[in-house]
């Protein structure tokens, strides 16, 4: 009994889906009509040639710190 149940409650979808009728499909032929158009955008080529020059960091990094702490022991 309870198989029969749950067979029944899966086929109901599919036995919905199955009734509802199918849309027509719509067909578009474009025999013999001729369709003309320009561009309208400007007639204009970018040509980017200039490299982006190379310049050097004006940040150092330092290596030490030496001077730095000398000061701050003589703070105390």
């Amino acid at each position: 009994m309870r198989s029969l149940l749950v067979a029944l409650t899966l086929a109901a979808p599919l036995a919905f889906a199955q009734a509802q009728p199918r849309q027509p499909k719509t067909e578009l032929t474009f025999e013999g009509d001729l369709i003309e158009g320009t561009d309208q955008r400007p007639d204009v080529e970018l040509v980017d040639s200039a490299k982006a020059p190379k310049h050097t960091s004006l940040v150092k990094v330092r290596e030490t710190f030496r001077r730095e702490v000398l000061e701050s022991v003589n703070q105390l």
